[in-house]
């Protein structure tokens, strides 16, 4: 322990890589949604509880940001969430790229995702995605 420096920095977020944006959302979409309400839930009762470590959590609720009230769509637009095609993931994990960090960490086994949507989304992934990424640093 301590004998060297990780200076990596990894990002957590939902994933689901469909043909298009339009077929990512319809396929991962729902389990999106249902993760992220569950979470709002869960995070509802510990911002309820009045631990200062969750003190962010309870100003969302008084702002009304912390309903069951989610768009999926949106989230992912605003690269909260990477859902959508393989160009559409690849913007979003460029934008993570540029806030420093350098690996990305999926969920995407979320709701009622089927296993086969779950395995496709990983293939075209794999396949579409992250090849732009081996390119660049294979350049650096």
């Amino acid at each position: 322990v301590g004998a060297f420096v990780n200076n990596n920095f990894a990002g957590f977020t939902l994933m689901h890589c469909g043909r298009d944006d339009a077929a990512a959302l319809a396929q991962g979409g729902s389990g999106a949604e249902w993760y992220v309400k569950a979470t709002n839930m869960l995070y509802a009762a510990w911002a309820q509880a009045g631990v200062q470590s969750y003190k962010w959590y309870a100003e969302q609720f008084e702002k009304g940001a912390g309903g069951q009230e989610v768009n999926i769509a949106q989230m992912a637009d605003d690269a909260i969430l990477c859902i959508g095609g393989p160009e559409k993931c690849a913007q979003i994990a460029r934008h993570y790229e540029a806030q420093g960090i350098d690996q990305l960490i999926f969920l995407v086994q979320m709701g009622s995702n089927r296993h086969e949507a779950i395995l496709d989304s990983l293939r075209r992934f794999g396949e579409h995605v992250i090849p732009q990424f081996k390119r660049a640093e294979a350049k650096v």
